[in-house]
């Protein structure tokens, strides 16, 4: 129908016709429960359904229907100006329109309503009628607000997620160019010692204790959840005293948290100047907050000049690495281990080493901690473990009795499925007796990942493989967890090793850690092994193997070949 058709076309003086009309509204009624209204501005006849109270809670008076209908007094604050627009559409030309908002009831509670109208024009443009429906919502809007709330929140803490941080972070740094703004973000110092000490629940009862705090003392600034025990601020600063303000406060909430282990925090910034990414920001204060991570004299790190070099280095070994992977860059080097009593040569750890062609022998602790990030290192570890497997054959195939070779497992492996069966195709492959090839996994991995762990220890056990904890020592539950996974050895931590021997007391615990592993008919190695001093000392404790630059440094495999074969690979 032409929306500017004449008056005389819509003409409703007729009761006969209204009455039909409102009988097909009566019928709309019943199906849809839409509150129906339709006024005619020509012979100002009106139809408004009977719900229109129910609805509305506007007593119905037909002289006064537009002046009720437009009436605003119940309508929430926050949509008052939608409102508003709304009755004001039709005044200006325009035809159709729709609003969904909140009104008050006459219990004093709010209603989702539903609107649309059309407005209906004659040649000359005059407002000649007006058709529109209204529906209470409030159902439909519950259950987008709970989904909403599901999507935005995060459920333990009942604080903004990171994708809803993102989102009004970036809205809000836009609109206000002329501020500035910073990307606060803080976790807990060691927090997976409250978990093991206490309890998972009690480790939630913590962070669901920081969202409180979050919500109640800083909720000036926008904040979130980013994961785990890592949380988020959006600062708007004057100067950096701002942030020690910041972090002084809520290390003091923390003090109110009924814990008897102190619960510390550390905090990184990075200011929004040159970048206004929140994802960036985050990920480079997180950056920041990890160079004081175990200085208990420094609460706040910053993102500087420094770190953000570091970041274009990690840009550009990322760039290089699977090139360099496969240009055959990444090779194995071999660390010696001895028995101490004779240094004779009975093992070896592979280890990756980055020969760059213009940069030289790039550090793994430069390249490994960004591939166990990145992903990389399920590749990398790969070519390491098929490179050991390869030069045990070779031993075999010239006749030297072989010595067995370590590889290190990275934690990302663990959600591998197939990771036993890709030792066995390995050591098929290779036709390498599966003995002489030892599993390095870290004490951490097996902290994090316990039941998951023991069960793929006792695999590759059951199909012949050797498996050793490294890093021994490095955890808090070092000593308890040795009657729970089925280890053949543990790697002593060098960090550990030089701990505990300067002291006489520290003795006493590697002596006896060294006595209850055999108990136990587990292997004791002691890595990072320095000096005679050291060696002597392990050695008297019943340790009788060792590692560490006292002996040999990691080096390339024709100078292993000679040191432990006396071989010369011409």
């Amino acid at each position: 129908m032409d929306e500017r058709r004449s008056s005389s076309e819509l003409k409703v003086s007729d009761n006969e016709t209204f009455n039909k009309i409102q009988d097909r509204y009566s019928v709309i009624i019943e199906q849809t429960n839409l509150f129906i209204y339709d006024l005619n501005l020509i012979n100002h006849e009106v139809y408004v359904s009977d719900n229109f109270i129910e609805l509305t809670g506007i007593p119905f008076k037909k002289q006064a229907i537009l002046k009720q209908m437009v009436c605003s007094k119940n309508v929430h604050p926050d949509d008052l100006d939608n409102f508003k627009n709304f009755i004001k559409h039709g005044k200006d030309g325009s035809h159709s329109h729709s609003i969904t908002y909140r009104r008050k009831n006459p219990d004093g509670r709010y209603a989702w309503i539903r609107s649309s109208k059309k407005s209906i024009f004659n040649e000359c443009g005059k407002l000649i009628r007006v058709l529109g429906t209204a529906q209470d919502v409030s159902a439909e809007m519950e259950a987008f607000e709970k989904i909403k709330n599901r999507a935005e929140k995060d459920a333990l803490t009942d604080i903004p997620n990171l994708l809803k941080f993102t989102v009004d972070a970036e809205e809000l740094i836009r609109n206000n160019r002329d501020k500035s703004y910073a990307v606060v973000v803080f976790d807990i110092d060691k927090f997976r010692i409250i978990n093991d000490l206490y309890g998972s629940k009690e480790g939630d009862g913590v962070l669901k204790y920081i969202g409180y705090i979050l919500k109640t003392k800083i909720s000036q600034f926008l904040h979130c959840r980013m994961y785990a025990d890592n949380f988020a601020i959006l600062m708007q600063y004057n100067k950096d005293s701002d942030f020690n303000n910041m972090a002084d406060l809520l290390r003091e909430e923390m003090k109110q948290y009924p814990l008897n282990l102190g619960v510390m925090l550390s905090f990184g910034v990075c200011k929004a100047e040159d970048e206004t990414n929140i994802i960036t920001l985050c990920d480079r204060a997180s950056l920041a907050k990890k160079t004081i991570k175990g200085n208990v004299l420094k609460l706040v790190a910053y993102y500087d000049e420094t770190l953000r070099q570091r970041g274009i280095e990690d840009k550009d070994i990322e760039n290089e690495m699977n090139l360099a992977l496969d240009n055959g860059e990444f090779e194995m080097y071999l660390q010696p281990k001895v028995l101490i009593a004779t240094t004779e040569v009975v093992g070896a750890e592979a280890l990756v080493r980055w020969v760059h062609p213009s940069k030289g022998i790039i550090s793994p602790e430069r390249f490994i901690p960004l591939f166990e990030k990145n992903g990389f290192i399920i590749k990398l570890d790969y070519l390491i473990w098929e490179m050991a497997f390869a030069t045990l054959r070779k031993w075999l195939d010239e006749g030297f009795i072989p010595i067995p070779i370590s590889v290190n497992v990275s934690r990302l492996h663990l959600h591998n499925s197939d990771i036993v069966q890709k030792f066995i195709l390995l050591a098929e492959k290779y036709q390498v007796p599966r003995n002489l090839i030892e599993l390095e996994l870290t004490e951490t991995a097996f902290l994090n990942n316990l039941d998951e762990l023991s069960y793929l220890a006792q695999c590759l056990k059951k199909e012949g493989f050797i498996l050793s904890m490294d890093d021994f020592g490095t955890g808090y539950s070092s000593l308890n967890m040795l009657k729970d996974v089925p280890v053949d050895v543990i790697k002593i931590d060098r960090g550990f090793l030089n701990e505990v021997v300067a002291t006489e007391r520290g003795k006493t615990v590697i002596q006896y850690t060294i006595a209850m592993a055999k108990k136990l008919n587990i292997e004791v190695i002691a890595e990072g092994v320095e000096n005679f001093v050291q060696a002597e000392f392990l050695y008297e404790a019943g340790c009788e193997t060792a590692q560490g630059y006292f002996y040999s440094k990691p080096i390339p495999i024709p100078k292993f070949e000679q040191y432990t074969f006396g071989y010369i690979n011409n």
